[in-house]
């Protein structure tokens, strides 16, 4: 039994989360995982911890307790302890609170001490040094960030393979295809590196902490962050800026994909499919299902940044350019692979020529 100001709620023994977690986690349901936002999180307070180590601010034994669980959240153990569904309102504040008390349980037993006893507190010790809303903006940034590595991936993977079909069916449809998906690929990389630029604290314990922090950050993540010093509020051109490219690649693919079916469609198509398996051709639904929601989540992040509040703008940037870039890269890789990469022509095929696809 754990009690806050609102009153008790029972929470089971094993559980290394606690009662702000249990009050927020209506709908569990662990296939609404955001990772790259979870490790986000958890680089940021394992940053943290390890510069109040340094400073002498968190004892030797509790930093390190703070520093093995953060680990440990890293490797993939707990995972099952996040109970957080992202579809729930503001996820990035229901995040944070529930990989706190996680990291706080966790490092307590380490210490030796019983769990839910919080002799490792989760804002004395775990949050040490984090006010402000710098940190949870930095990891926003770094979560969009570890999404677009892997979109950037899949996005040159699908330029790739578009110009070599060209060659392997002679139709240049497909290397217009792959130009464009190169336009783009360097469009979101240019609205990426704004993400690097964290905006500078306000508060004057900032002023010695957070440089530290943000060069600890860069250590650990190996993104090249930066404070930029002319950055005294969340700057949401940066969000809007890479949401909108996302939206425009999205647009594209759409198109592309269209035109795919088109081809699949009429009555003398020349090109299908290897394996000759229609499961296959549920790729292209699923890839333009994946775009399509990517095109209406910019909408959200557009009308966030019109209430010109920090909290709203970290959110919806949290819940979807996280989510969608997050999405976009996973389908695109199952869309190489599953459709893309066994485009065969037909034609070809039928007279032999082709024993297999590559």
């Amino acid at each position: 039994m754990e009690s806050d100001w609102q009153g008790e709620i029972q929470i089971p023994a094993n559980a290394y989360w606690g009662i702000r977690t249990a009050r927020t986690a209506f709908f569990p349901n662990r296939q609404h995982f955001l990772p790259n936002l979870v490790k986000a999180l958890i680089l940021v307070k394992k940053s943290a911890a390890l510069i109040n180590i340094e400073s002498g601010s968190l004892e030797t034994h509790i930093g390190n307790a703070i520093v093995q669980a953060a680990d440990e959240m890293l490797s993939g153990q707990w995972c099952d302890q996040l109970i957080i569904n992202s579809s729930s309102v503001d996820p990035l504040q229901l995040y944070n609170h529930n990989i706190t008390e996680v990291l706080s349980n966790r490092s307590t037993e380490i210490s030796g001490a019983p769990l839910g006893s919080y002799q490792i507190s989760p804002e004395r010790h775990i949050n040490l040094g984090q006010s402000g809303s710098n940190f949870l903006s930095s990891a926003v940034r770094l979560a969009i960030l570890l999404g677009w590595k892997d979109l950037s991936l899949a996005l040159l993977d699908l330029e790739r393979l578009l110009r070599r079909k060209s060659l392997e069916l002679r139709k240049e449809d497909f290397n217009n295809y792959g130009a464009i998906i190169e336009h783009y690929h360097s469009r979101l990389s240019e609205a990426s590196q704004p993400l690097l630029k964290l905006i500078s604290g306000t508060a004057r314990i900032h002023e010695t902490f957070y440089p530290r922090f943000v060069e600890k950050l860069r250590q650990l993540s190996l993104f090249n962050f930066r404070i930029d010093n002319s950055k005294t509020y969340l700057d949401h051109m940066d969000f809007l800026k890479f949401s909108s490219g996302l939206k425009e690649l999205s647009t594209e693919l759409v198109r592309i994909v269209r035109n795919l079916h088109l081809m699949n469609l009429v009555a003398d198509q020349s090109y299908s499919v290897g394996s000759q398996n229609k499961e296959s051709y549920k790729l292209l639904d699923a890839l333009t299902m994946a775009a399509i929601q990517v095109i209406s989540s910019d909408t959200a992040v557009c009308l966030a940044a019109q209430t010109d509040t920090l909290d709203s703008m970290l959110s919806i940037a949290a819940d979807h350019i996280v989510k969608e870039t997050e999405l976009l890269g996973c389908v695109l890789i199952v869309f190489n692979q599953g459709y893309l990469s066994g485009l065969i022509a037909k034609n070809i095929c039928h007279t032999g020529l082709v024993a297999s696809t590559v």
